[in-house]
């Protein structure tokens, strides 16, 4: 449980280093199309979301956050963050967000 605490820790600074400093950043040449967005171009809820993908994605055994409406993801974070819903990992990272970070990573990462 340690490790999934300190893999989305690492992934959220190495984020947030990636948005300040978008000089050092390589962009794709016209031969290398990007798929992603720079991070610098993201705003902070799709940067979170890309945390929180980072243990809930595709071929993750924890649920995949694409099946979720954006209510849906949101209800869940503000249980997680008020101990209304108990994980252990969850409950330590939403209360490190407010509701509106809470309300912007649900739009980016609930289901259109």
């Amino acid at each position: 449980m340690f490790r999934f605490f300190l893999a989305a820790w690492l992934m959220l600074i190495l984020a947030s280093a990636s948005a300040v400093e978008p000089s050092a950043r390589k962009e794709p040449s016209a031969e290398e199309p990007s798929t992603k967005q720079p991070l610098a171009n993201l705003t902070a809820g799709e940067t979170a979301a890309q945390v929180c993908s980072g243990c809930h994605g595709v071929s993750s055994e924890l649920p995949n956050l694409e099946t979720y409406t954006v209510a849906q993801i949101e209800t869940l974070m503000l249980a997680f963050k008020s101990q209304q819903r108990e994980s252990t990992l969850m409950v330590r990272l939403a209360k490190g967000y407010s509701d509106s970070e809470i309300r912007s990573m649900a739009i980016a990462l609930g289901r259109k």
